[in-house]
């Protein structure tokens, strides 16, 4: 019916009515595949500048691979140990007993704990059960202690009155970090080096 009454349409009035077909079908096409392209590219465009900053985060990052390696290299050279748990434990002890002796700190008890072996480091504990010092010299003492090479930290300190005037009694943990390179577990024998 509808093609009916197109039929009696003159030449002029078919050409304007294919004009806003054609206008019509435009604008169809711009809502929908535009639109749709639109959002694609202010998408790809977000995704652009979100990259661009993580590139500019990761080239940051890149700058400072060759300081830090360095100074991992440097740290790990400190750290670095051959020596097995219980020599280590004993190395350990020595110094902490060295510093004891130069400051002036009476070591009355001192135990170590079972090493804590974690991702690419051994941590050694070492419990000072009982100390008798001068205040001094166990500011002195835990100052050592904290400048001594390697990682060796002071993590608990626990102090009261001495029996004797300007005496402290206390409790000391001290720990220290190891890297193990190749190290000889206890029990195990070394394996033998072909030359």
């Amino acid at each position: 019916m509808a093609f009916l009454k197109l039929d009696r349409l003159g030449a002029r009035e078919r050409w304007g009515l294919g004009v806003a077909l054609v206008f019509v079908l435009v604008l169809m096409v711009d809502r929908l595949v535009v639109g749709m392209v639109a959002d694609r590219v202010s998408a790809v465009e977000a995704q652009t500048a979100s990259d661009s900053k993580e590139l500019d985060y990761n080239r940051g990052v890149l700058r400072s691979k060759g300081p830090t390696e360095a100074e991992y290299v440097r740290i790990e050279g400190m750290l670095a140990s051959e020596m097995s748990d219980s020599e280590a434990i004993d190395v350990i002890k020595g110094e902490i007993d060295d510093l004891a002796r130069e400051t002036g700190v009476d070591l009355v008890s001192m135990e170590h704990r079972s090493p804590e072996p974690s991702a690419g480091y051994t941590e050694y504990v070492i419990e000072i059960r009982k100390l008798e010092a001068s205040m001094e010299g166990l500011l002195s003492f835990l100052h050592r202690i904290w400048e001594a090479p390697g990682m060796m930290r002071v993590r608990k300190v626990m102090i009261g009155p001495g029996a004797e005037d300007g005496r402290v009694e206390g409790t000391v943990v001290v720990s220290k970090i190891l890297i193990p390179t190749g190290a000889v577990s206890e029990g195990e024998e070394p394996e033998a080096q072909e030359e």
